[in-house]
Order: structure tokens, then C-alpha cells, then sequence
């Protein structure tokens, strides 16, 4: 090899729009496996370039799994509850109807009682 080839950079480029390769024009600034690389084609640097974006894609990957999983359990939740609501507004009734059989009772519960199982029953 020439003195010029020597100092180049090893690595293969496809200009933009050209339909075959050549190589780097640039110079080389470090040695790997006996291959002249320049900075841009450095394989090392490459690498750590790699993983530091699959780091970062694992890292939002995982936040957004994160939120996934919590918008999952409260949207759980809500079910679970929207499944007890029936239940509910019967044993509202049933608690409202025996508080009023009861013999000096407060009429502003049943009142209210029965006000909340009407808007219960409005949904």
C-alpha cells in the first residue's frame, strides 16, 4: 500500500445518490484489529454509540410500559367498581328502606337515602 492509503480510513462509504461504494476520505486516528479507522468510522465508538441509545430507548421503553401498566390497573379498578355499583345501590335501598320501618327514625337519612339512590339509578 501507498503512504496516502495508509493513513485513510478503511471503512466503505455510499455517497448520497452514488450506486456503489468507496472509501473514507478521511484520515485515520486509531488502529483496530489492524484496520485504520477515523473517528467517525471507529468501530469501538460505534458501539458505545449503540448501546447508549438502546439504553435510552429500554429506559423510555420501560417508562412507557410503566405508565401502560397503570392506566391498565386503575382502568381495572374502575371496572371493579362500576361491577359493585348494582350492589350497592340495592343495599342502599335495603338500608334505607329498614332505617325508615324503624320506629323514631330521622327523616332527613331517608331523605337522603333516598335522593342518592335516585341519582344512582339517573347514571
Amino acid at each position: 500500500m501507498s503512504g496516502k492509503n495508509e493513513a485513510q480510513c478503511c471503512a466503505r462509504v455510499w455517497p448520497m445518490g452514488a450506486m456503489r461504494s468507496s472509501q473514507c476520505l478521511h484520515k485515520a486516528k486509531v488502529t483496530r484489529n489492524s484496520f485504520p479507522y477515523c473517528g467517525r468510522h471507529d468501530p469501538e465508538r460505534i458501539a458505545e454509540q449503540r448501546a447508549a441509545k438502546d439504553a435510552e430507548r429500554q429506559a423510555a421503553l420501560a417508562e412507557k410500559n410503566a405508565r401502560w401498566d397503570a392506566a391498565k390497573a386503575a382502568n381495572a379498578e374502575q371496572a371493579r367498581r362500576a361491577a359493585c355499583f348494582d350492589q350497592l345501590v340495592d343495599a342502599l335501598h335495603d338500608l334505607t328502606a329498614l332505617y325508615h320501618s324503624t320506629p323514631g327514625h330521622d327523616p332527613t337519612f331517608v331523605d337522603k337515602g333516598r335522593a342518592a339512590l335516585a341519582r344512582a339509578r339517573a347514571k
